[in-house]
């Protein structure tokens, strides 16, 4: 979980979110997120709003087969800079920040995959004035 923390805190303070809780097994919140029964920890800008967690089936964890996680990002530089920082603090690249006309002329992101193998993108789409629903 360290190495995950690292990456998540890193890329996550990006998007302007911090750890807001975290879960030990015996479903109490814990402070020192080192101690080895830390099975959760959230993020969020306000509130929990994204979370780590080892599997309830206590199985191995393993990425979902087309699971895909996207972080909305404000501007072209936000993308770069999740995207930059991510990399930094140990995911891999599965696509440098770009735009990716496929999915919208109005589309910019990145992809990157963190060390447990979850596929993540920051994501920007410069909608002017527009509502985000006009690109569908």
């Amino acid at each position: 979980m360290p190495e995950m923390l690292k990456l998540y805190d890193a890329f996550m303070g990006k998007l302007g979110a911090t750890r807001k809780m975290a879960i030990d097994t015996e479903g109490n919140h814990c402070k020192d997120l080192m101690q080895t029964d830390v099975v959760a920890v959230a993020y969020g800008k306000y509130y929990p709003e994204v979370w780590l967690t080892l599997p309830h089936d206590e199985k191995d964890a393993s990425p979902g087969n087309g699971a895909h996680f996207a972080f909305n990002c404000t501007n072209k530089a936000q993308v770069e800079a999740v995207y930059k920082t991510a990399i930094e603090a140990g995911a891999s690249c599965n696509g440098p920040p770009g735009p990716r006309p496929q999915y919208s002329d109005k589309y910019y992101g990145a992809f990157f995959i963190d060390p447990c193998g979850n596929k993540l993108e920051a994501t920007f789409y410069d909608m002017g004035l527009f509502n985000y629903c006009k690109i569908l």
